[in-house]
């Protein structure tokens, strides 16, 4: 979604990334606790990254993580608790510029 420049191809991405949205909630819903499985596991570490970046698409792509998705929404709110997290937090801007070249099109990623 990020790097194409394509309506056609980023309206493709949305739908998958909306799609994908669900199924993480049904997932966090299964377990009904903080993280993807009873405890933190390496599933919440992989993929918390991509959220703290979120802010990038939807700077970019106006596309934000859906609200109504509580689950979701629960899960961030915890990661963002650990203390790992909030030491090695950066801010929403500086993700932003980092990623301002793949956004609009000056860098292709391989």
């Amino acid at each position: 979604l990020l790097s194409s420049q394509e309506a056609d191809a980023q309206d493709k991405a949305r739908t998958d990334l909306q799609e994908l949205f669900q199924k993480l909630e049904a997932q966090l819903e299964w377990y009904g606790g903080d993280y993807f499985f009873p405890e933190l596991s390496l599933a919440d570490l992989e993929l918390y990254p991509w959220f703290e970046r979120w802010c990038v698409i939807e700077h970019y792509r106006g596309l934000a993580i859906p609200k109504d998705l509580a689950a979701l929404q629960g899960w961030i709110r915890s990661m963002q608790k650990r203390q790992s997290v909030e030491r090695l937090r950066e801010d929403g801007d500086f993700f932003i510029e980092q990623y301002r070249d793949y956004a609009v099109g000056s860098i292709v990623p391989s």
